[in-house]
């Protein structure tokens, strides 16, 4: 018996023989290749298909013969390693011999190899190819590039910074300087602004509109949980007593305290 077969080139296994019948205490291995003895297991290391054939004897009865082959493959090989944008479609890895399996984070098609950078999300990932119980590996490195939440202006307001991830990229866009500072227009409107870094990009739209509160209580008791202002345009910041969520507009009754 073989513990695994195939193996990888380079690799190594082990092999026994399973005997019964006849005196136990008898039992002769006769091995080919010669330089195995014993029931085992063995520890086998060959850097070819190999026939291992054994005939055992106890001096009496008929002796018993057997033979396995252990097919030894080269391992597969994968693509070099890659550098993509988390914004990339999703696409195929390659590999040879094809017919293996792939896995690892943003892989979404074991067969087909498709990694979907949005799926892995930042940063280095370790991909794996197998086949035959042999496997080659390859580093997808997914830049990852953020705009921002969504902003908002006033018409006409006075001009302001906007911050991408990582720092050092440059904007464009209308109404919008390469070091991101943005000048909102007179004239309202949602305004796609886009952050490029190393080669990648992200969009964020700035909207320029009049603040207008939706759903704004007149009272709340303080025992009551948060509760969130409805507004427009989303984009703007808020503060003051109670606010828990400057992007959201949550407020607290708890955290302000009673009276207006």
């Amino acid at each position: 018996t073989i513990d695994d077969n195939p193996i990888c080139r380079g690799t190594c296994t082990t092999i026994r023989a399973d005997v019964t019948g006849g005196d136990s205490t008898k039992y002769v291995y006769t091995w080919t290749p010669a330089s195995l003895s014993g029931a085992g297991p063995i520890i086998i290391c060959p850097g070819l298909t190999t026939e291992y054939k054994l005939v055992v004897s106890d001096g009496t009865s008929v002796p018993g013969r057997d033979s396995v082959t252990l097919n030894v493959v080269d391992p597969p090989t994968a693509q070099n390693d890659t550098t993509v944008c988390i914004s990339a479609a999703a696409f195929n890895l390659t590999a040879s011999p094809l017919g293996g399996t792939w896995s690892g984070p943003g892989i979404i098609n074991a067969a087909n190899g498709t990694f979907d950078p949005g799926v892995a999300g930042g940063g280095g990932k370790w991909i794996y190819y197998t086949i035959s119980g042999c496997y080659d590996s390859v580093r997808v490195t997914v830049r990852n590039i953020w705009a921002g939440f969504p902003e908002a202006a006033c018409p006409g307001a006075p001009a302001f910074q906007l911050f991408g991830f990582p720092a050092g990229g440059t904007w464009s866009g209308a109404h919008v300087t390469l070091a991101g500072m943005f000048s909102a227009p007179i004239t309202p409107g949602t305004y796609t602004v886009t952050y490029t870094w190393n080669g990648c990009s992200a969009n964020k739209d700035v909207e320029v509109a009049a603040i207008e509160i939706t759903g704004k209580p007149d009272s709340i008791c303080r025992s009551l949980d948060s509760v969130n202002i409805l507004f427009t345009p989303y984009g703007g910041r808020w503060s003051g007593s109670g606010i828990t969520n400057s992007y959201l507009g949550t407020f607290k009754p708890s955290s302000s305290g009673t009276g207006l």
